[in-house]
């Protein structure tokens, strides 16, 4: 589950563009593909501007630049509003079912006056009624719980796709009263990693740094016990990039035990930038008495010196609806009311969840719906639920693994210290699984 880079987002890449900054022609086609692209995901109004005074600045005319009118641009103008109506219209729609819907109410009502929606005021009196009817049953169930205090602070992911190992360090932490490394449970995962590499002559490729699967892992982890993250940090390796120190590193161990040197100085710097707590008779042990192929894994099993034993009882849970189209998952999965009712009863019983989640959502709460073939999966963990008396929605406190900032998640959310709140009907159309431990 790799981390999701964005989407070019044109009016908030270019919300401050000015004609002098963009003056040239190539300046002007290239903000017209970025148009092309992102019209049907976001509203595209400033930048079409902008972009009609970059071509004229450039001397041409649209047509002769760009190959279209302005006609056309202004048409694409007229479907990104169009497209964002129906964002609206889905807000209003969801937020009915699961609370209040007075936070969308004057932009659905402003858009329909736009594209000549008539009845839009009996649809809208009848999602209001809709809406404070749920407000009502959701201020009873959605009490406070907050168990983020008793896990350790986010941690970030870095440059590898191993959300789900961070997630399912955090459901153990939590129950172990214990902090997890993520990196071991992650190797653990692969146990035979290695082989999944693609080696050239000498070995030259990066190691296995992709997704898996949260449940798999703590499984795969709990056979050999779970190690500290004070013994195997997860985060902060010199560097500051994760994957680039691993594949150095793997690859200078598995030359010096092919050449058979055993004077280990050199590579125990570079060992100790990932496994601080190793030595240098572990490392040499380890070039000693390894194959090549289980370099990485002889470092880790040396510097986990005090695992700590547990067999997690993991349970899964899949929503019918996301998985559309594969019959051995819908056969199993649950309707999103059963769905909703177990993650609620986990945090009644103050029980971390692991959440599979669209990280286009984090990014922007309207990004285009969540289907298989376009979501971005990834892990982040539920710790929280709360009521939220301003927006009268029942809201979930999210901990994601992308260190403790908060510029990617949607200002909506929130945000403090990597950790942010999504409401009810924004996590329950972009997540498809949980995850627990009993």
């Amino acid at each position: 589950m790799m981390k999701y880079l964005p989407l070019l987002c044109l009016p908030f890449l270019f919300p401050s563009i000015s004609v002098a900054e963009s003056t040239t022609c190539s300046d002007a086609k290239e903000l017209y593909e970025g148009i092309k692209d992102s019209y049907d995901k976001t509203i595209v109004t400033r930048t079409v501007q902008i972009l009609k005074m970059s071509v004229k600045a450039c001397g041409q005319t649209t047509q002769q630049l760009l190959g279209v009118d302005d006609k056309f641009l202004d048409g694409m103008t007229k479907e990104s509003r169009k497209r964002e109506f129906l964002r609206v219209k889905d807000d209003l729609d969801t937020s009915a079912k699961y609370g209040n819907t007075t936070q969308f109410e004057k932009e659905f009502a402003d858009y329909s006056k736009e594209f000549g929606f008539a009845d839009y005021k009996n649809y809208l009196a009848e999602k209001k009624q809709q809406g404070l009817a749920a407000e009502a049953k959701e201020r009873k169930v959605c009490t406070s719980v907050d168990m983020s205090k008793d896990m350790p602070p986010a941690r970030n992911q870095d440059s590898v796709g191993w959300c789900y190992a961070f997630t399912a360090a955090d459901l153990m932490s939590y129950k172990l009263k214990k902090n997890i490394s993520a990196v071991d449970i992650a190797l653990a995962y692969q146990d035979d990693w290695i082989s999944g590499m693609d080696r050239g002559i000498l070995g030259t490729a990066a190691p296995d740094i992709r997704g898996g699967f949260t449940d798999k892992a703590l499984q795969m982890a709990s056979k050999n016990g779970f190690c500290l993250e004070s013994e195997l940090p997860s985060e902060d390796n010199q560097g500051g990039n994760f994957a680039a120190n691993l594949k150095e590193l793997d690859i200078y161990g598995r030359n010096q035990i092919l050449s058979q040197n055993l004077a280990c100085n050199d590579l125990y710097t570079e060992a100790k930038k990932m496994f601080p707590k190793i030595n240098l008779t572990d490392v040499q042990d380890v070039v000693n008495k390894t194959v090549e192929e289980d370099f990485i894994l002889g470092l880790r099993n040396k510097t986990c010196k005090n695992r700590i034993q547990a067999k997690p009882e993991v349970v899964i849970v899949q929503r019918k609806g996301f998985f559309n189209g594969l019959k051995d998952t819908v056969d199993s999965a649950v309707s999103e009311e059963k769905y909703a009712q177990i993650i609620d009863e986990q945090l009644s019983a103050n029980n971390p969840l692991s959440l599979g989640i669209d990280s286009h959502a984090i990014y922007d709460r309207r990004a285009p719906a969540s289907t298989p073939s376009s979501a971005s999966f990834h892990a982040v963990t539920l710790v929280g639920r709360r009521f939220n008396e301003k927006t009268g929605q029942c809201e979930y406190k999210i901990k994601n693994s992308w260190g403790k900032g908060c510029s990617s998640p949607d200002k909506s959310y929130n945000c403090s210290q990597g950790q942010f709140w999504m409401s009810k009907p924004d996590l329950f159309r972009r997540t498809w699984d949980v995850t627990y431990v009993k």
